[in-house]
């Protein structure tokens, strides 16, 4: 069992916004190629798009990654 942080932020003011995306890991990814597995995470916001880091060789990877989108 994993236990996942809530996380809060709190701002007085603010001029511009952001979308933060946490992640953490991945459990049980299932390879393309038996023993292979390249294991990214993509977002999609409106027209804009970012990615976490490449782990390689993983069905249990591990980013522990924010990915920001600002105006």
């Amino acid at each position: 069992m994993y236990f996942v942080p809530r996380l809060y932020e709190v701002h007085e003011v603010t001029t511009t916004w952001q979308l933060r995306c946490y992640f953490l890991w991945a459990k049980d990814l299932l390879p393309v190629v038996k023993n292979s597995a390249r294991a990214f995470v993509r977002v999609t916001f409106l027209t804009r798009a970012l990615q976490t880091l490449v782990v390689e060789n993983a069905q249990n990877p591990v980013w522990n990654e924010t990915l920001i989108f600002e105006k």
